[in-house]
């Protein structure tokens, strides 16, 4: 069977994994070649360890099961006096809406404002000089349901 060889770096920005392609090559010899051409350049040469060469067949599916996108949520806890936000696990929906993780095995669930399994509208609000925190705001009735 026909292979191929996929090289990728990888390394970590602000807390967060960040992933280069950058090519494909015939023969493991040709990807390691390239690695060692690129080792020592800016990016690159700051996570050297950052390099993975990976073969695959061609036509074969490598992915064959499907995909959740996890994020964290802010739900707020209902209760008298200023709003109480709670930080749960979340799956991020087509329409750039999101699930509330349904696993949860927390005790105060009654007191969310929105319950596991309940998808709804986020907003990204900053928290401590960090953006891009999501915050539920609105329920979101989807269509079939």
């Amino acid at each position: 069977m026909a292979s191929v060889y996929v090289l990728h770096h990888e390394y970590e920005r602000l807390g967060k994994e960040d992933v280069k392609f950058i090519g494909v090559y015939t023969s493991r010899s040709d990807g390691e070649a390239a690695i060692e051409r690129l080792r020592g350049q800016p990016g690159f040469s700051w996570s050297p360890e950052g390099f993975s060469l990976d073969e695959y067949e061609l036509n074969k599916d490598h992915w064959e099961e499907g995909f959740f996108v996890s994020v964290n949520i802010n739900v707020r806890l209902l209760g008298d006096g200023d709003p109480v936000w709670y930080c749960v696990e979340g799956y991020w929906r087509p329409g750039d809406v999101y699930e509330i993780g349904k696993n949860s095995t927390e005790t105060n669930i009654d007191r969310w404002e929105f319950k596991p399994g309940q998808v709804v509208r986020c907003e990204e609000r900053e928290i401590d000089g960090a953006p891009g925190c999501l915050f539920a705001v609105a329920a979101v009735q989807e269509s079939g349901r």
